[in-house]
């Protein structure tokens, strides 16, 4: 007969504080572990991963948006709050050469435009006489400022092109914040830690409320003051409280995308009033009424060639002087750009010393035949 098989006194212990006590089957976590297990946001690797989480938005500018933003958030390895921005950055150097032409154009409008209001009086008043030919006249005079200026109307509606983007990344953001992306709750900074919450002190709100009111101030993106009187005080005092109020409570990532964008706005405001940032990007100075040149032997930069007409006064049976010369003698300048060449290869500055000459051979031509007489 075998031997009952001998206990010592620690496993018999061991054995009885199991039977009471059994060991926990999961480890205990504390609040410490649950914060920093929702701090690691998740790492994305493979693009397209937005819309696998089911955001797709088809072929458009909401699309595109959102190829940029995997793209930065992948590259570079950032957190959401960085690669929004970064993403908006981006978005405004490519679309900067646009907003350079329209500022251009804008200026070169409020120059010509000082100087167009006889014009523009004398084209009203043969409106309302109905008088067609003077109409045409004054017209065709207006057409010949604005094209020996270099104005083209069609590049001054540069900034609209941000508009569809600017809503792609709206529409994106309201999307990935309400679903929401893996990550974003964790992907912000400082105190808007949760991108997919409200900023709890409307800290963003209030800078895209400032940034709206300096951005009408300062003339808009491209720092030329189209609007003016009681109209822009009205938009500076609604448009700021507006914006205020309807971003007050949209997702924190939503609200870093409207705050950054009306920095970047006011900035590049601030910038394009600047003589010697308008210089650099050879873009046409600012009009100041309260600064123009007095009447003087100026030269006016036309769109390809330098021309100089002379202020002296024209002799009583010269012929009459061009709205060009008259835009001069006010001692207007223009800064050179590359713009097509004229029909047969000539510049306008040509064209318009060649109708000079021939004005000039033909009055010799008459004085030399009364001569003879």
């Amino acid at each position: 007969m075998s031997n009952p098989p001998s206990f010592s006194k620690t496993s018999a212990l061991r054995a009885i504080s199991e039977t009471v006590f059994p060991p926990p089957t999961d480890p205990i976590l504390t609040d410490l572990d649950l914060f920093e297990s929702a701090s690691q946001a998740p790492v994305y690797t493979e693009y397209g991963f937005l819309k696998e989480l089911g955001l797709d938005f088809g072929w458009g500018p909401t699309a595109m948006m959102q190829w940029s933003l995997e793209h930065v958030h992948i590259l570079l390895g950032t957190p959401w709050w960085l690669s929004i921005m970064l993403t908006m950055i981006v978005t405004r150097v490519i679309l900067f050469k646009t907003y350079l032409a329209s500022a251009d154009t804008s200026a070169r409008i409020a120059l010509v435009n000082a100087h167009l209001k006889d014009t523009e009086a004398r084209l009203k008043k043969a409106k309302a006489q109905k008088d067609t030919l003077k109409v045409m006249q004054y017209t065709q005079e207006m057409k010949e400022a604005y094209k020996l200026a270099g104005i083209k109307m069609w590049k001054g509606v540069g900034p609209l092109i941000n508009i569809p983007f600017g809503y792609g990344m709206f529409r994106l953001l309201r999307n990935a914040c309400d679903l929401p992306v893996p990550g974003l709750e964790s992907g912000g900074t400082l105190w808007i830690y949760d991108l997919t919450t409200a900023d709890p002190y409307f800290i963003l709100p209030v800078i895209t409320g400032a940034g709206t009111y300096f951005m009408f101030k300062l003339g808009g993106e491209t720092g030329a003051r189209s609007i003016s009187g009681p109209v822009l005080k009205i938009m500076q005092v609604v448009f700021p409280i507006l914006s205020i109020a309807f971003t007050s409570y949209w997702p924190a990532g939503m609200q870093l995308s409207m705050a950054f964008s009306s920095v970047i706005a006011t900035t590049q405001g601030i910038l394009m009033r600047q003589p010697w940032f308008r210089s650099f990007w050879a873009i046409q100075p600012l009009y100041d009424p309260n600064n123009l040149p007095a009447p003087s032997v100026k030269s006016m930069v036309i769109p390809t060639q330098a021309r100089t007409v002379s202020s002296e006064p024209e002799e009583a049976d010269a012929p009459k002087k061009s709205l060009l010369g008259k835009l001069t003698d006010k001692g207007l300048k223009f800064v050179k750009t590359q713009e097509p060449q004229p029909s047969g290869g000539r510049t306008y500055a040509e064209i318009e010393a060649a109708k000079r000459y021939e004005e000039k051979r033909r009055k010799e031509i008459k004085q030399a035949k009364t001569q003879r007489r």
